[in-house]
């Protein structure tokens, strides 16, 4: 008797689990003797699929996951972009410019790698900033020319907002449902069709075995092609933030601080990673007074290389 073989169901990506369904609910119709066996599991098994289905396709249908990702890149290049004017301010002749290339410098460090940040806690911040450079800071912001920067970075935050609240009405009109919670909810229907089949082939009632020969090659597949979720790159700078670590004090010993870090994806929760299981964390010139490097390896679903550096000094 054929067995079918484990699907790896929890590893396939939204997608890949999406099709992987409809391709198994298109097998059991190209079998009428399957079909009638496990016709009282049919209905609900088809109407979460169908669930499913309309919640992926309108995850793919958004018009504003492109324009949102654009224009949060136009907020950043703003933000990079003063941050290098100031810091080569800081080299001026003029010794009133240095002063107030310092002030901003400060100011602008207070908030961190603003462009590292998530959506959600990148809005709080940037409007801060707006707030400061427009007000407190406008004089300093004047000195250096940095006035048209400042409006330019003003107009592409309101164009970032915009987006990103036409698109939360957007989701808000997409099909009722959580696609997690309907996965959850598929899969046991899935596998309680599987095990009346798997018993129809033990007693011999149902002739199985080329329609189990077609479905284990459609599992193997899926198990060992694009959709099983792929592990996330550490190395891609624009998705791992890494805390700022403090100037740490000389010991004559090796110092061996521990990062805090965190991934992070468009349109999706940031995620703090654990020492351990998720990365490990190796050091270069970590003993003596100046720049020591920190270079932080991915483990588990995560993988690349991520380095940053931190300062040791004599206190």
């Amino acid at each position: 008797m054929k067995k079918i073989i484990t699907a790896h169901l929890s590893y396939y990506r939204n997608d890949g689990h999406c099709e992987y369904m409809i391709n198994f609910r298109g097998r059991i119709t190209e079998y009428p003797d399957i079909s009638t066996l496990v016709e009282p599991l049919l209905p609900p098994f088809d109407a979460k699929l169908a669930l499913e289905k309309a919640l992926i396709d309108a995850m793919r249908k958004s018009d504003f996951t492109r324009p949102i990702a654009e224009a949060d890149a136009r907020v950043d290049r703003c933000i990079i972009g003063m941050r290098e004017i100031i810091n080569g301010s800081l080299r001026h002749f003029d010794s009133a410019i240095v002063d107030a290339a310092h002030s901003l410098k400060n100011r602008f460090d207070d908030f961190g790698r603003i462009e590292k940040k998530s959506y959600e806690e990148e809005r709080l911040v940037v409007n801060l900033l707006l707030s400061d450079l427009n007000n407190a800071y406008s004089a300093k912001v004047a000195m250096l020319g940095l006035s048209s920067w400042v409006a330019e970075l003003g107009t592409a935050e309101t164009t970032f907002e915009t987006l990103f609240a036409e698109r939360q009405a957007e989701t808000s009109r997409k099909p009722i449902g959580n696609l997690i919670d309907v996965r959850r909810e598929i899969d046991p229907m899935y596998r309680q069709i599987v095990d009346r089949i798997e018993a129809a082939a033990t007693l011999g009632t149902v002739i199985t075995d080329d329609f189990i020969a077609a479905l284990n090659a459609d599992i193997t597949y899926f198990n060992d092609h694009t959709h099983r979720r792929a592990k996330k790159d550490i190395s891609e700078g624009d998705h791992t933030v890494v805390e700022p670590i403090d100037t740490q004090a000389y010991t004559g010993r090796p110092i061996t601080v521990i990062p805090k870090v965190h991934y992070r994806e468009k349109d999706k929760p940031t995620e703090t990673l654990s020492l351990g299981s998720e990365f490990s964390v190796t050091y270069k010139n970590n003993i003596n007074v100046g720049t020591a490097e920190l270079t932080i390896h991915g483990k588990g679903a995560y993988k690349g290389q991520f380095t940053v550096t931190f300062n040791i000094a004599r206190v």
